[in-house]
């Protein structure tokens, strides 16, 4: 296929600063887009904020998508594989070949990742595709580095689909990564601390996961960017690891402390404004 169609999926909750970009950014490099403005757990109802009202006002060039009842406050393990299975059934471009891209909420790519997907990567001989990330630690400027599979080739109709929680059903599908000069700009732990933390307490039926919402209000929430040693090794003794973060998911610098970003960001994100605030946890103080 030489011209593969982009079939984008958006699925967000208590993001308003970040929905209108995400769309926008869809809009732009997609061929058909859906969004999905769901709580999923009924603890991430109290966090309900203006996104669903931004997003509706693409309604006209997106298609909507609502969990099934019952579905709606399950958990997001369950409830994200519906959602991106319940878009691929109503795709017009659910054909082999074409590609499934999941836009979260807190990732953008700058416009020369979006042509190098498009003029080669797209029409390789492979079935997924990986990218470098920079996760932005606390502002726009510190970053870990981390990789993400956000591109599905469709192989077969009959049988591809997504399993809990966005994991894609073929297994031994091949890829390539790209490089963190054309990768991921990941905005995740600049977004509503107390729906993070909520988040990570019903994201999987019956686990609770300790480890990320201890690091959350002891690290995260308390991180000097002047004191890096002092909060590495407050990390290190949490978790046994010389880095910001508490897995090795996230990889630091050489000497475990963050690297500096100066650069621009996507275009979407950068006509926001949002990249001149100093430090996003302070719109999110403890609750």
């Amino acid at each position: 296929m030489n011209n593969p169609k982009i079939i984008g999926i958006i699925v967000a909750w208590a993001c308003e600063l970040w929905v209108g970009p995400t769309i926008k950014q869809a809009l732009a490099n997609c061929d058909e887009v859906f969004v999905c403005i769901e709580p999923h757990a009924a603890i991430m109802q109290q966090f309900e904020d203006s996104t669903l009202e931004i997003a509706q006002k693409y309604k006209d060039q997106v298609s909507f998508i609502k969990l099934k009842k019952g579905m709606e406050f399950s958990n997001h393990f369950n409830a994200k594989a519906t959602i991106l299975n319940t878009a691929l059934k109503s795709s017009k471009f659910f054909e082999v070949g074409n590609w499934i891209f999941i836009l979260d909420v807190d990732e953008f790519y700058n416009e020369g990742c979006f042509q190098m997907l498009k003029n080669s990567v797209l029409n390789r001989n492979i079935d997924i595709v990986n990218f470098k990330s920079k996760y932005f630690y606390i502002d726009t400027k510190h970053y870990l580095i981390g990789e993400d599979t956000r591109l599905f080739r469709i192989t077969n109709t009959e049988t591809d689909h997504f399993v809990p929680t966005q994991v894609w059903s073929k297994r031994d599908a091949t890829g390539i990564v790209m490089p963190i000069e054309v990768g991921m700009f990941h905005y995740s732990a600049l977004l509503n601390l107390n729906a993070k933390e909520a988040f990570w307490r019903s994201e999987y039926p019956g686990k609770t996961q300790d480890n990320k919402v201890t690091w959350l209000n002891k690290i995260y929430r308390n991180y000097d960017l002047n004191s890096e040693e002092t909060w590495i090794t407050k990390n290190e003794e949490l978790f046994g690891i010389r880095s910001p973060w508490f897995s090795g998911s996230l990889k630091p610098d050489k000497d475990g402390k963050l690297f500096r970003y100066d650069g621009q960001h996507p275009a979407v994100i950068e006509e926001t404004g949002l990249t001149k605030i100093n430090d996003f946890r302070k719109l999110y103080p403890k609750i």
